[in-house]
């Protein structure tokens, strides 16, 4: 991690909350997905990277059974075991995630131990980089550690994926959750949303990658993101096929015609999609670059889950110098710009990236999953 200021930042929210003592420190990645968008609710493959921006917990164990976090300028202090329905509309958004985070640990046998925890971040919130998932895991470490129990890689995945269904309603897939747990520095992941196999996988050196925020916020409970899963369920169902991985690039013709427009375009994003993953991982950087503009034709015109002014921003993303290709990352309706890059151009075309989309952006590297720090790392 190479931010030291979010880390105080972190420490100085769990003094604010009343914190005392040695505190515990977790960082939790971002992700950045460079290929296999909406593929994973459909049991299809992905190429994720967790990302070098955090979420920071810095917390410590607390004797009565409460929960006391401080980010920002908000402050939740709930007691363990508060129905997700039960918690006063003042307290901050993101008070449901935690305790449905707390929930599914002790349902898993975590000890009713009480924490105290301060939260920063230079990961940007709702830009399509995985920020919830990385507070959930964030959270969940800490509540792991602070109540010193012990709890796995793939309970941390099971336990923030159904967290955020429990209190967002998002049907989420494994993506996120993977990426931010099994991050590995210096690669990508090339995840099999099927079985939840992985391997690492090197990007082209001469490549990098640039993450730009578009400015435009979005909301999955009140996007069409679950509507875009029901969309892939029911054309599995009239497929007669447990899920569209099972559908091939040969298939698409027949497929064509045993389901309305609607529901073919999304199919073949899915289907393509599952082949420009495959694709890349033998690609060089100019192939890869193409394969992520191909990406985001695809999620614009079938999956349409693009908006106008993003296909513009990509567009002149595209053009500029050192550019190898771009799209609109995440689930869409706005967020984040994967742009990849010549790596030599990385921080020029991050200049002109942030200068179009008006707001910021990073040149990011693969990074490693969530870890607890010491509190003074950098």
């Amino acid at each position: 991690m190479r931010r030291t200021g979010t880390v105080v930042e972190a420490v100085q929210a769990l003094r604010r909350a009343g914190g005392r003592g040695e505190p515990l420190v977790v960082a939790s990645p971002g992700r950045v997905n460079v290929l296999g968008e909406h593929t994973d609710y459909n049991q299809g493959l992905c190429l994720p990277a967790a990302a070098d921006l955090h979420v920071v917990v810095a917390a410590v164990p607390l004797e009565r059974p409460d929960l006391l976090v401080h980010e920002g300028d908000e402050q939740m202090h709930l007691a363990l075991g508060t129905p997700l329905d039960s918690i006063p509309e003042v307290a901050p958004s993101w008070s449901s995630l935690v305790m449905a985070v707390a929930d599914e640990l002790g349902r898993l046998g975590r000890p009713q131990t009480g924490m105290v925890a301060g939260v920063a971040a230079d990961l940007p919130v709702g830009a399509g980089m995985s920020s919830s998932a990385a507070f959930g895991i964030g959270m969940a470490m800490a509540l792991s550690r602070t109540a010193r129990w012990d709890v796995s890689p793939e309970d941390l995945v099971g336990v923030s994926q159904k967290a955020e269904k429990a209190a967002f309603g998002v049907p989420c897939g494994l993506l996120d959750q993977m990426t931010v747990v099994h991050g590995q520095e210096g690669c990508a992941l090339l995840l099999d949303c099927r079985t939840g196999e992985f391997r690492p996988v090197h990007l082209p050196e001469e490549a990098g990658l640039v993450v730009a925020d578009s400015g435009i916020r979005r909301r999955l409970k009140e996007s069409e993101y679950g509507t875009r899963v029901e969309e892939c369920r029911e054309a599995s169902r009239r497929l007669g096929l447990p899920s569209l991985r099972d559908v091939t690039l040969a298939d698409l013709d027949r497929v064509q015609g045993e389901l309305d427009s609607v529901l073919f375009r999304r199919v073949r994003h899915v289907v393509k999609e599952n082949a420009r993953v495959l694709s890349a991982i033998e690609s060089d950087a100019v192939s890869l670059g193409g394969l992520i503009s191909e990406s985001h034709r695809s999620l614009s015109r079938d999956y349409e889950v693009s908006l106008p002014a993003l296909d513009d921003l990509v567009g002149r993303i595209e053009c500029l110098d050192g550019v190898l290709g771009a799209r609109v990352m995440g689930a869409g309706f706005g967020g984040s710009i994967l742009v990849l890059c010549v790596q030599t151009d990385a921080v020029a075309v991050r200049d002109e990236v942030a200068g179009l989309a008006g707001h910021g952006a990073w040149v990011t590297e693969p990074g490693a999953g969530v870890r607890v720090l010491e509190a003074d790392m950098s």
